[in-house]
Parts: C-alpha cells; structure tokens; sequence
C-alpha cells in the first residue's frame, strides 16, 4: 500500500503540474483562503490519514492547487497547517512520557537544545525550499515519489523471490515438512547478520570501516 500510494501520489503531482501550467492562480496569497476554500483542502488530508505512505503536505498541496490556489501558497499553507499538528502530538507525547516517567534537568537541557537546534535548521530548510519553488514547480517531487515508489515494490517482490527460493532449496533437502524451519534457520540467521553488518557499515561514522 505504501509503495502504490507513493506512486500514485507522484503522478497525481506530476498531472496537476502538467494541467496548471501557464494557468493563473484563483489565489495567490494567503490572505485569499477563506473557510470554505480551507475546508475543502482539510478534506484532502483525511486521504493521508486513510492511504498509508500518503504525505500529508503532499495531499494538501495536490488538493490546494486542483482548487486554485498558487504553487507558493500551496506550499506556505501546509507548513502553517503542519504548526498546530507538530505542537500537538509533541505536547500529547510529552505530557504522556511525564505521567510515566521522570525527567531529569540534564535530559531538559538536552531536550531544549535538540528543539532549538531542530527549529533554526528548519528555518533555513524552509527558506530553501520556498525559493526553490519560487522558480521550479513540483515535478521533481512527483517522479522522486514515483522512483522511490518503485524500489519499494522491487525491495519487497525481490525479497519474496529471494526467500520463496531459499524455502524451496531447503525444503529439497529434508523429507519432512517438520524439518523445514530447521533446515531455514541457518539461511534466516545469515540473513539478519548480513543485513546488520550492511547496516552498521552504512551508518557508523567510522569511514575507516566502510572502506
């Protein structure tokens, strides 16, 4: 489901794209979203909230620009709408975390400092991307969705192969089913020792390591 609603979402980018080019925008500031415009894009995001690996900037974004509103707008709109969701589920964590555990000052001045860090990164993050798209529109977006979409499905059919291989490679070499899972535990137990080694090689800032 993730990966279809990837690129199903990628192309939706890319047709909106492509029918709003060289047209004018109904609304072109923010100031120009009433209610009624701002309930019809809510709307949107409940299909984030249904379809798995479905953004919810990018339902908001594909629903604002099929209704009017400018690409700039789009985009300036989801980070306001991304303000009051963010803040809550960060007070519901916090406040939950607070009435199960304790916090020591050390930890609250690391927590201060993560968010402050977190916020002066997103700031430069966000100056970024609305000068980028300023200039550019979401294509780009819609066709990196689209290919990561795609590797998703190769990774998951390729691992089913993979494994409905090893399964009947194994199963060859026993003359009973009961012996199976014991026949496959050696396959399974390389498997996760490869995948581990993989991982802590491409993610340990050793550079020693990963040459």
């Amino acid at each position: 489901t993730v990966a279809i609603m990837l690129i199903l979402f990628g192309i939706a980018f890319i047709i909106v794209e492509t029918m709003h080019h060289g047209k004018k925008a109904k609304v072109r500031t923010i100031e120009g979203i009433d209610y009624k415009l701002a309930a019809y894009i809510g709307l949107f995001q409940l299909i984030a909230a249904i379809f798995p690996g479905t953004s919810r900037s990018g339902a908001t974004i594909v629903g604002a620009l099929i209704l009017g509103v400018s690409r700039t707008v789009a985009a300036e709109y989801t980070f306001f709408l991304a303000v009051p969701v963010m803040f809550g589920a960060s007070l519901l964590k916090g406040v939950k975390f607070l009435l199960h555990n304790s916090m020591t000052s050390q930890e609250g001045i690391i927590l201060l400092v993560g968010m402050l860090v977190a916020f002066v990164v997103s700031l430069f993050v966000i100056r970024f991307l609305m000068g980028y798209i300023k200039k550019h529109d979401f294509k780009v977006f819609g066709w990196y969705r689209i290919a990561l979409g795609i590797l998703v499905l190769v990774y998951f059919l390729l691992g089913y192969a993979l494994y409905a291989m090893l399964n009947s490679v194994c199963g060859a070499t026993v003359s009973r089913a009961e012996d199976l899972n014991s026949a496959m535990m050696p396959t399974v137990l390389i498997s996760v020792i490869s995948f581990y080694a993989a991982f802590m090689v491409m993610f340990l800032p050793d550079e020693g390591l990963k040459r």
